[in-house]
C-alpha cells in the first residue's frame, strides 16, 4: 500500500473505533446499525488484504536477495577459480581482471 492509501485506512480504522465507543448511541438506528456491520466486514477485508500484499511483497523481496547472495556466491567461485589458473600461467593481467 501506498501512503495515501495507508492514511485512508488508519482513517477507517480510527472511524470504527470512534464508532464502537459510541455504539449506546446509535444502537438504537437500525439502518445505521446495518451499514456500520457493512462498513466494518469491508474493513476487515481490507486490512486482510493489505496484510496479505505486505506478505507477498516482503516474500518476493527476501527470494530476490536471496538470489542475489547466491548468484555473489557462484561468481565469486568463478572469480577464484579463474585467479588460480592465471597463477599457474603466471599472467598477472588475467589474474587482476
Amino acid at each position: 500500500m501506498n501512503k495515501n492509501q495507508n492514511a485512508r485506512l488508519q482513517a477507517w480504522i480510527l472511524l470504527r473505533i470512534l464508532c464502537n465507543a459510541n455504539n449506546l448511541i446509535w444502537q438504537l438506528l437500525t439502518p445505521f446499525v446495518t451499514a456500520f456491520g457493512l462498513f466494518s466486514d469491508r474493513l476487515n477485508t481490507l486490512i486482510a488484504n493489505a496484510a496479505e500484499q505486505e506478505e507477498i511483497l516482503s516474500g518476493y523481496a527476501s527470494q530476490k536477495q536471496q538470489a542475489k547472495f547466491a548468484m555473489v556466491k557462484l561468481a565469486n567461485s568463478i572469480r577464484s577459480k579463474i585467479q588460480a589458473y592465471a597463477s599457474t600461467i603466471d599472467d598477472d593481467v588475467l589474474y587482476d581482471r
